[in-house]
């Protein structure tokens, strides 16, 4: 008697191994992290650019007021000569905008004018963190005005900003 027995032996690799599909698991998983990681940083960067600029604009609104008011003054009411201060207050011939002071009041510049509400210049994402006015009299026609001012944000406290006006007010 014989035994007729075919034995056939099919190859067909339609599916992945189990080692394939670890290996394109962890490439995938690597991928999406990394991509992750990129979006994260650009989305955080973003916010930090924001937040520079909102303290760099309410710093270069402060200084535009401080110009203003100055440009228009008369005088300089406070701090004296030859002295420092946290208030600055300045004369000028127009009562309905002089005398005005300026003010670091918690945390924020104020300013006042004659019969008035104060208003601070800086809004509430921006930390006021100094205003010192010094005057010094240099001379018989002239004396000097330096207004320093430090800007930092209130959510992300590293970004800080300082600058130093200088201006020169005619003696009567």
């Amino acid at each position: 008697m014989f035994v007729n027995c075919k034995l056939k032996i099919v190859n067909s690799r339609s599916g992945f191994t189990l080692i394939e599909i670890l290996i394109y698991s962890v490439i995938l998983a690597i991928f999406i992290g990394a991509a992750f990681s990129f979006i994260a940083s650009v989305l955080g960067t973003t916010d930090t650019l924001l937040e520079r600029n909102e303290v760099l604009a309410n710093q270069d609104f402060a200084e535009r007021k401080i110009y203003w008011i100055l440009g228009q003054a008369t005088g300089i009411l406070a701090p004296g000569p030859n002295s420092s201060g946290t208030v600055l207050t300045v004369g000028g011939n127009d009562p309905a905008i002089y005398p005005v002071n300026l003010t670091l009041v918690s945390g924020q510049i104020t300013l006042a004018l004659p019969g008035k509400e104060a208003a601070a210049l800086t809004n509430n994402r921006v930390r006021a963190d100094q205003f010192l006015v010094q005057t010094f009299s240099n001379s018989q026609t002239s004396s000097t005005l330096a207004v320093t001012l430090g800007f930092s944000d209130t959510l992300f406290t590293h970004i800080r900003s300082s600058t130093t006006i200088f201006y020169v007010f005619p003696q009567n």
